[in-house]
């Protein structure tokens, strides 16, 4: 495994710190802005990406807040957390649009590629206790809950809409994967190559591929159409908390336990280049919309902006042996 050279490149630049967990960052669809939130304080701050400025602090001081996102279309953010509500904001403008309260605490939310419909699901903690029921949907512009996928609903961690809306994914409390068809509500294809708690799905911009990753540390490409599972040869000794494809679908971030960001070439499925800046877990990854920039945050309380490497960079660096099938 190869370190990135970064000394001819652009410095990496610490857009904040704070004694606390830094839990998301996400750019927006024009790339111009860029979210994040802090899991402890609860605030989420949107900042100019151009000037490197902070332009807002969209709330104050309150319970952990895991995951926020903006919506497709640019026009909302959505920010879940602990106190089983979904706060809403008007992108633009930067002010309150609404609150749908939930019946759990979610961690994890994916718009539909629409921008209609958000889906929230997941646990706080790390045992299950409560409600099993873990998976909501929400139709945004009635405000109301959708009835959609309840036998999919139970132990249901993660979730992600593919790019064409035909499917939605969710990774499981114990290690299950399911791709489900969103309109008919069928079960496409279920996955159990995974061993524990799965933290993070994401399809690739064409939907070829859906990848996951969690608690047993390996990052898992499924081959949607296929329905063929690739595992690495071999496996981090931490957690995957985050997966994040770029824009051209040749590139696959991976956000890990032991503080590293590894770059992935998809067409191989084979990690290249590993990343080093942060001083504990990574929570999350994000690309800017023209793949030159990648945003990252952790539990060292830093969010932290990097040239993204490209796939000639990450082809140069990737180990010549083929991987097994």
């Amino acid at each position: 495994m190869k370190v990135w050279d970064v000394d001819a490149r652009p410095l990496i630049e610490i857009l904040y710190t704070n004694k606390t967990v830094a839990s998301a960052v996400v750019f927006s669809p024009d790339g111009k802005r860029l979210a994040w939130t802090d899991l402890w304080q609860g605030i989420l701050t949107v900042w100019d990406v151009t000037t490197r400025s902070r332009i807002a602090d969209l709330t104050r001081s309150s319970k952990h807040e895991a995951a926020a996102d903006f919506s497709p279309n640019g026009e909302m953010i959505a920010l879940v957390g602990e106190d089983r509500r979904i706060k809403l904001w008007d992108a633009a403008k930067l002010t309150p649009c609404g609150v749908l309260t939930n019946d759990f605490d979610p961690i994890s939310l994916s718009f539909s590629p629409d921008s209609r419909t958000l889906a929230v699901s997941g646990l706080t903690r790390h045992i299950l206790e409560g409600i099993t029921n873990r998976l909501a949907f929400w139709d945004l512009t009635t405000r109301r809950k959708i009835n959609k996928l309840s036998a999919a609903a139970p132990l249901a961690m993660v979730v992600s809409f593919s790019h064409d809306g035909r499917m939605f994914a969710i990774g499981y409390f114990n290690g299950e994967v399911r791709i489900w068809d969103f309109k008919t509500e069928r079960l496409l294809a279920e996955f159990t190559d995974q061993r524990s708690r799965i933290w993070s799905v994401a399809f690739s911009p064409d939907d070829a591929w859906l990848v996951a990753g969690g608690a047993d540390g390996a990052v898992v490409f499924y081959d949607v159409r296929a329905r063929r599972v690739f595992r690495p040869l071999t496996e981090t000794s931490w957690w995957i908390m985050f997966l994040a494809f770029a824009p051209d679908g040749k590139t696959l971030a991976s956000a890990e336990g032991d503080g590293t960001i590894k770059l992935w070439n998809v067409a191989t499925r084979r990690s290249a280049l590993t990343l080093r800046g942060h001083l504990g877990r990574v929570s999350r990854i994000s690309f800017s919309p023209d793949g030159k920039l990648m945003a990252s945050c952790g539990t060292d309380g830093t969010v932290r902006l990097w040239p993204a490497p490209s796939i000639e960079e990450i082809q140069k660096a990737e180990p010549t042996t083929r991987p097994q099938n």
